[in-house]
């Protein structure tokens, strides 16, 4: 007999917040994700993920700290338009339901990046924008009168990349 019985558990401790806009207006569909880390912050160990609802809204199930000992997570967000937001960490023991742990874009961390596709001076739709550097990164697609726009965290150094489907 080879099979495989996978249980899920969900824990007793979550952390839950909104994922927001430099106006305070909520992300739908964002991706938050949370790892747990040490004092220096670095990764030791678990993970939980989860999108935002239609509100902004986001729960992670996590383990916490036992014996009156806490566990640091670090909570990020890619949202949508933005790409990846400032994170945050969170402390939690076992049992314990943080809450209100919102993850916001400030209008400093990141500039907005605009441009028009044209092909031999004709706008074009659907073609994939890629744009990546030490900062970070995001992607959009062009619109029906070849414009786009999309948000990257603040640097320099900057890389744009187009795919139009069908030529490359």
């Amino acid at each position: 007999d080879n099979d495989l019985i996978l249980k899920i558990a969900k824990g007793d401790t979550s952390i839950s917040g909104r994922v927001l806009d430099e106006s305070g207006n909520a992300v739908a569909f964002a991706h938050v994700n949370g790892t747990e880390v040490d004092s220096n912050g670095n990764p030791i160990g678990g993970w939980a993920d989860s999108p935002t609802d239609n509100s902004g809204n986001y729960t992670l199930y996590v383990a916490g700290g036992t014996g009156g000992a806490t566990k640091n997570w670090k909570i990020r967000a890619f949202a949508p338009t933005y790409g990846e937001l400032p994170s945050i960490t969170a402390a939690v023991t076992s049992g314990q339901n943080l809450t209100g742990k919102n993850i916001q874009a400030s209008t400093s961390d990141f500039g907005t990046v605009t441009g028009t596709v044209t092909q031999a001076g004709t706008v074009i739709q659907g073609v994939f924008i890629g744009i990546h550097g030490t900062s970070g990164g995001n992607g959009t697609v062009s619109g029906a009168d070849g414009t786009y726009t999309l948000k990257v965290r603040a640097g320099s150094g900057y890389t744009i990349e187009g795919f139009m489907p069908g030529q490359g």
